[in-house]
């Protein structure tokens, strides 16, 4: 997974025409390792499509731009706009329907 630290990384993956989808996590935070491990065993095509968005290590301003209060959080956009997001761990199966709905 790709890691987004600034908001200029973030604006220029989210401008980017197709499926992205971010996830907003701590190296400290158990369920975040959870989460990971199940995207890691996603088909490559899917897995390709995550962002990492380290909430200790990225610009204060693009936690408060992404209105995350909770971590992990997925946020799903399609050609630059938020479809859906979703807190806490999802299973593999969860995460492939997180995508394809």
């Amino acid at each position: 997974m790709k890691k987004i630290i600034t908001t200029s990384e973030y604006f220029e993956i989210i401008n980017s025409p197709g499926i992205y989808i971010i996830k907003i996590s701590a190296n400290w935070c158990n369920p975040c390792k959870v989460l990971t491990s199940n995207i890691n065993d996603l088909p490559e095509e899917l897995r390709n499509l995550f962002f990492e968005v380290d909430a200790d290590e990225a610009e204060e301003d693009l936690i408060d731009l992404l209105n995350v209060r909770n971590i992990p959080t997925l946020i799903l956009y399609k050609n630059g706009v938020e479809h859906k997001r979703s807190t806490g761990v999802l299973s593999v199966e969860d995460l492939v329907k997180f995508i394809n709905d």
